[in-house]
């Protein structure tokens, strides 16, 4: 997703983007999809849904991002993840993406084996 569709999608704006890595969009694809992990968003519109074009944007509980990337219903969930553990390993995150490391950290140690 780019800074411009997470603007229609979702009708927030991005105080910083971190690009976290690309995968095949399939796996018989030629297609590539890079992975953003976005913070400090803040809304500025409503979403604007082209023709066909179905969603929901929702705030998830702090405590509760994991659980519902688990669960199943997310057809991104490994994307998204893969994302989230590239930011809380990153040693090197611009100043407005610093607070993110500390809070990605935070988020993922129940879920750390051991």
């Amino acid at each position: 997703m780019t800074v411009r569709e997470l603007l229609e999608e979702t009708g927030d704006r991005p105080g910083a983007v971190f690009h976290v890595g690309a995968e095949w969009a399939a796996a018989d694809s030629r297609r590539r999809k890079d992975i953003l992990i976005a913070a400090d968003c803040v809304r500025v519109a409503e979403p604007q849904w082209e023709a066909g074009e179905t969603g929901r944007v929702r705030e998830i509980p702090r405590a509760e991002p994991l659980a519902h990337l688990m669960s199943g219903d997310l057809s991104d969930a490994g994307a998204a993840l893969r994302g989230l553990h590239t930011v809380a390993r990153a040693d090197d995150l611009a100043t407005p993406l610093a607070p993110l490391h500390g809070a990605v950290r935070e988020l993922l140690a129940p879920w750390a084996v051991r």
